[in-house]
């Protein structure tokens, strides 16, 4: 019997008689105002043993892929070499798709980076347990200085920027879920409190030729406008970042709203190749993905009018038409988010060419 088909009658299956179970020992009692307290006690105690016996019931419908082709460790690191073209071996199978995948979400930038850390500035990277990557390129064209700030996608865009022969020095300050700019408000993690005052310290020492601002948008720099732009606080806030950072470089590059997939993209990619679904309906509206697109791009147009070193790089030019967003790379046929809003390395190598682009602009206007 077909996979697909086999999973959905099991899960249906269990999942209609873990209904039955629950109307006839608990909700059904419940309602009968005479059950006792033992008799409810009972009754749950049997409902949480089959709930959690349930996963064994199960596995006969889990995908079981076969052997890791050898390829597999071999595509992997080429994938990090961004200079390197790549091409799908002619025999890919199931079990590649799945082993790949599952490489692509848990993997790891840095050990592929060769990242230094700075030791006059190491005590400090720990106090505020900030994500801190140095890379020096001797063989740089250039010799010019960049400085990546923002919040988990400046470590996911980074090694664009990193590989780029333009610079000689490349260094990322970055933390995961931080709002930069910094919101006037709790934060979620501890660590974020100090992020933001601590890039700035580092630009001001450092002087570094580009500055760019990598940044997942969250909080307040979602939200509509609801005024006159001026006094939108993410205008101001945005405004007043730039505006200290361009005291101390020559260029500033910052991001437009980035992509928010509805689902995770690696785990939806694998479901659907498991039960032989068809991933080409894997393209979303892209007023769902970019939700925030039209308010973004109001202040950031007045940020530009403000600001004569910024400029813009929009993420939706890699990914996006005018009306649909791709997470996956269709020469390949591998996803390039690996949740709903993180690039891979496959989105990386996509993102090159439009930040590239953006980058030689730039170092064009500041020789």
């Amino acid at each position: 019997m077909n996979v697909s088909i086999t999973a959905g009658l099991g899960a249906f299956s269990l999942s209609l008689s873990l209904a039955a179970l629950a109307y006839i020992y608990i909700e059904r009692p419940i309602l009968n105002l005479s059950i006792s307290k033992t008799q409810l006690l009972f009754y749950c105690s049997i409902l949480c043993l089959l709930i959690n016996r349930s996963p064994p019931l199960l596995k006969d419908f889990v995908y079981k892929p076969g052997p890791m082709s050898p390829e597999i460790n071999r595509i992997f690191h080429v994938l990090h070499d961004l200079d390197k073209p790549l091409s799908k071996p002619y025999n890919w199978t199931l079990a590649d798709y799945f082993y790949l995948s599952l490489r692509l979400y848990t993997d790891r930038i840095e050990p592929y980076l060769n990242c230094s850390h700075n030791s006059l500035y190491s005590e400090k990277v720990l106090l505020h347990k900030s994500k801190w990557c140095e890379t020096i390129r001797e063989d740089s064209t250039r010799n010019l200085t960049a400085i990546i700030l923002g919040n988990s996608h400046a470590a996911r865009s980074s090694p664009i920027i990193h590989a780029n022969k333009i610079f000689r020095r490349v260094i990322r300050i970055s933390d995961s879920g931080c709002h930069f700019p910094k919101e006037d408000r709790p934060y979620g993690y501890e660590n974020c409190k100090n992020i933001v005052p601590f890039s700035f310290e580092i630009v001001e020492k450092v002087k570094p030729d580009i500055v760019f601002i990598f940044m997942g948008y969250l909080g307040r720099m979602l939200e509509p406008v609801k005024m006159n732009v001026k006094d939108d606080w993410a205008f101001r806030a945005l405004n007043e970042t730039v505006t200290k950072i361009s005291k101390f470089t020559k260029a500033i590059i910052l991001t437009h709203e980035d992509l928010k997939f509805g689902p995770e993209i690696i785990p939806e990619f694998v479901r659907r190749r498991v039960h032989r679904l068809d991933i080409d309906f894997m393209k979303y509206p892209r007023s769902e993905v970019i939700k925030s697109e039209k308010s973004t791009e109001e202040r950031l147009n007045l940020i530009l009018k403000y600001c004569e070193k910024c400029t813009i790089i929009r993420p939706a030019d890699a990914f996006c038409d005018e009306k649909l967003c791709d997470p996956i790379d269709r020469n390949l046929n591998l996803p390039m988010f690996a949740d709903q809003h993180h690039i891979r390395i496959l989105g990386q190598r996509k993102y090159q060419g439009v930040v590239d682009k953006i980058v030689d602009e730039v170092v064009k206007k500041i020789a």
